[in-house]
């Protein structure tokens, strides 16, 4: 890929108005490489009247660019890993003798390194990041789009490298597997991780670019299925955050010295590393958390559509222990409603993992988790269906929900009856996951597989084990449609992510052997 890498697949020419104002009306300026108008108002800026639709298509082909090329970006890559760890850091010191690298010598190499990425046409890496915001950014809301674009729009030619880094983390959670992929250990994936280990290890950059980067490389090692990395990274993740203060921010007031926006980004980020904790906990069957509980007090992050709009309000009131079915669909976002299952599915893990010694209690607590979660699903579904999307808060839910079950079945308790209550339950979870997930998925003509999240899919793929079960011992029909709607569902996940891929795969050999 040349110096200018993503601008020579993309670049665009303001030979009209942009497409943004000639919609709305409005006044252009046709400035390059955004009108003043996009500007202020934080929109995607696009001359020439290309369809957004071709945009995206151009910005996918350019990042796919680094799983394609094969030996050719292989050796990109080690040359980048080793001049990164070499000779663009610390040409004429002596390796020996105690010398610091200076934050000037880390920014050049990572923006050279950087440059032979997503190149230095602005256009184009504003492209790139237009399509991040149009699409993933709906379940990954922890970055603030208008500070984001803001920085973006003075170029990175002159950018710190944390900043840099986090450019490139756009374009890596961009990238999907092409047809046959087997790993997406990509040479664009191992640069950004030791781009984020050299921030680290030098101490300049204990920053919120740089916990917002580590969060994007959980997100995409989860969406990959790339463990145990995953979990290592919220560990890393959490330590990080937690020495910048942001384990503060659950209860800080939104109004005060920093700044209400910055208040509720750094917020969002680790209410983001604490949810991503209780999923990898949640798949690992494990509770070993690197964030602590947080207290009923604790706020949670403001109504998504307020975010996206940088709409801060005055005062925030709903808590992490404010009742869940408060003001549904009104003042409580995807994101929050995502942090109130992951309260949840962190209870549960605890009460899995380290079951308490009295039978009768452990079973009071099971009880009490159950209902709990029978409560909150509903508003989930209800909110969901309203606006037509299957959100992560119900998988997160659903997940938790089997976890518990599972957990049940597998109790010292031999009661046959509570034994076959269990399952029941366990069934009916499966059932209402496969039906409201093949009316959001199979009933539409097409599906935007750019805004689907990783997240979603591990319910999907318990469900679909509890429905090949059942059709195995009962040969039920029923059981066995839903069985291969749930495995269609996954597959769509899988056009963008891996880890979707390895279920279907997975599904497919449990076929095999019906």
């Amino acid at each position: 890929m040349s110096a200018n890498g993503l601008g020579q697949n993309i670049a665009l020419a303001a030979t009209n108005a942009c497409s943004s104002c000639s919609r709305g009306k409005r006044r252009c300026d046709r400035a390059t490489p955004r009108c003043s108008t996009c500007i202020r108002f934080g929109r995607t800026c696009v001359y020439d009247g290309r369809p957004a639709q071709n945009l995206r298509q151009g910005v996918h082909h350019a990042v796919q660019i680094p799983l394609n090329q094969g030996n050719a970006h292989q050796t990109l890559a080690v040359d980048s890993v080793m001049g990164l760890l070499g000779g663009d850091l610390n040409h004429g010191i002596d390796a020996h003798a105690g010398h610091s690298l200076s934050k000037e010598a880390i920014d050049r190499a990572v923006r050279l390194h950087a440059f032979k990425i997503i190149g230095t046409n602005l256009q184009a890496i504003q492209d790139l990041a237009a399509l991040f915001f149009d699409t993933i950014y709906v379940k990954i809301t922890f970055l603030a789009k208008g500070r984001f674009l803001d920085r973006l729009s003075g170029g990175i030619e002159e950018a710190p490298a944390d900043f840099v880094a986090l450019c490139l983390c756009l374009s890596l959670i961009l990238q999907r597997p092409a047809p046959g992929t087997q790993t997406m250990q990509s040479p664009h994936y191992v640069i950004v991780k030791n781009i984020i280990s050299l921030l680290e290890s030098t101490g300049y950059y204990l920053t919120l670019d740089h916990i917002q980067c580590r969060l994007f490389v959980i997100f995409y090692e989860i969406g990959h299925d790339i463990f145990p990395a995953a979990s290592v990274s919220v560990g890393a993740c959490a330590r990080m955050a937690r020495a910048l203060g942001l384990s503060q921010n659950w209860h800080r007031p939104i109004r005060n010295e920093l700044g209400e926006a910055i208040v509720e980004e750094e917020r969002r980020a680790w209410w983001a590393i604490y949810n991503l904790d209780r999923f990898t906990n949640l798949c690992s069957t494990d509770a070993v958390f690197a964030t602590e509980e947080p207290r009923v007090v604790d706020l949670l992050p403001i109504e998504d559509a307020r975010w996206f709009e940088n709409d801060i309000p005055d005062t925030v009131f709903i808590s992490i222990g404010s009742p869940s079915d408060f003001s549904i669909g009104q003042n409580v976002g995807q994101f929050a409603r995502e942090c109130q299952a992951s309260f949840l599915a962190g209870k549960v893990m605890r009460h899995i993992v380290e079951p308490i010694s009295d039978l009768g209690f452990y079973q009071a607590e099971e009880a009490q988790l159950e209902r709990t979660l029978k409560a909150f699903s509903p508003i989930l579904v209800e909110e969901d269906t309203k606006y037509g999307q299957y959100c992560s808060a119900l998988a997160i839910c659903t997940s938790t929900m089997f976890a518990l079950h599972h957990a049940a079945l597998n109790s010292p308790d031999d009661n046959p009856l509570n034994k076959l209550r269990v399952t029941d339950s366990m069934k009916a979870n499966s059932i209402r996951i496969a039906q409201f997930a093949t009316h959001i998925f199979l009933g539409k003509e097409e599906v935007d597989i750019d805004i689907l999240s990783p997240i979603n899919v591990h319910c999907l793929y318990l469900a679909a084990i509890v429905e090949f079960q059942a059709w195995k011992e009962s040969k039920e029909v029923f059981s066995k449609r839903r069985f291969f709607n749930l495995k269609d569902v996954i597959g769509i996940f899988a056009k963008r992510w891996l880890v979707a891929v390895n279920y279907v795969n997975a599904l497919a050999r449990l076929e095999a052997e019906a």
